[in-house]
């Protein structure tokens, strides 16, 4: 599962593949597109691998959709799945609902996703809570400034701050990176960052995604 996942170990869903961070949601998916993008993470002594899907049912109603597998200790798990579908009031603000699960426990809480963009900048934000029973009850965003160096290549860092409002323990991780799109309809895009954290040894994370239109 993606790394924004608490449940278990975010990619952009745009209308179309772009160049983009690591980690968070972007904006609407455009109606009637559908975006696959494959995730892969591996550091911190385990892998995780997850598929996703993004499906626009109109300009202002989508789905995000994914399930993943995760390798530890030589042994191979199920990772988690989650639902996202969300309602967006702008092409670059959405609400959601998220709901996921790793089979042991459930996880819900609402979101905020928002992306903007002017000239060579760039800017990704996600917003979110999550709670698992009373377990846990934790505040977390992705803040993810981009700068784009030409037309298909952006570079970006991450400011991913979180905070367990039961425990009052907070942690926060830089993910600096690089996206390209490429393809003859520029269809196709990729992702590379390093998660660095206090304390904890880095974690390589990378996506690849594309989309097409279900009309």
């Amino acid at each position: 599962m993606k790394r924004f996942s608490a449940v278990t170990v975010c990619a952009a869903l745009t209308s179309s593949a772009t160049a983009a961070p690591l980690n968070p949601w972007a904006g609407a998916t455009s109606a009637g597109t559908v975006l696959p993008t494959q995730y892969v993470y591996a550091g911190r002594g385990g892998a995780s691998t997850s598929t996703y899907l993004g499906i626009g049912f109109t300009d202002h109603i989508d789905v995000i959709t994914g399930a993943g597998v995760a390798f530890e200790q030589e042994e191979l798990a199920f990772g988690g799945a989650e639902v996202i579908p969300r309602f967006c009031v702008t092409e670059g603000a959405c609400f959601a609902a998220r709901v996921a699960s790793d089979l042991d426990r459930l996880e819900v809480g609402p979101e905020l996703h928002t992306a903007w963009s002017k000239g060579i900048f760039a800017f990704t934000g996600n917003f979110a809570w999550r709670t698992v029973y009373e377990d846990s009850s934790v505040g977390m965003a992705i803040i993810a400034p981009e700068v784009f160096v030409s037309e298909r290549l952006s570079l970006f860092t991450e400011i991913n701050p979180s905070i367990d409002f039961l425990s009052s323990q907070a942690s926060v991780s830089l993910v600096p990176g690089a996206s390209l799109t490429f393809g003859k309809d520029s269809n196709h895009s990729v992702a590379v960052g390093l998660d660095v954290a206090e304390g904890a040894p880095p974690m390589f994370g990378a996506w690849y995604g594309t989309g097409f239109s279900r009309r």
